[in-house]
């Protein structure tokens, strides 16, 4: 976040839409985040500001149950404020 002047405030987090199933099995979702989010755990590493939202708890649990060391290393991240619980719904609508 960069604070402009004494008024405004400008926040940028970066977010991943991850359909959990849309033209691929689910299976194949899975694969993707964590590809994913190992990406984003490097960048946070890299860049230290960087920020970072995911709102689909079906994703987080299954990050917990298949890849331990990943979901331990988002805890790290989340617990550092830079990784961030978005959302409200249980998976993300397509409404636009």
């Amino acid at each position: 976040c960069t604070t402009s002047e004494s008024y405004m405030q400008i926040c940028l987090v970066g977010h991943a839409h991850m359909d959990l199933v849309w033209l691929w099995p689910e299976r194949v979702t899975y694969k993707k985040i964590i590809h994913s989010y190992s990406n984003v755990l490097q960048l946070m590493n890299k860049y230290p500001q960087f920020t970072f939202t995911m709102s689909q708890p079906p994703l987080y649990f299954h990050i917990r149950e298949k890849q331990p060391d990943l979901a331990a290393r988002i805890e790290e991240k989340v617990k550092g404020g830079q990784w961030e619980f978005t959302g409200a719904l249980e998976v993300e609508a397509d409404t636009q």
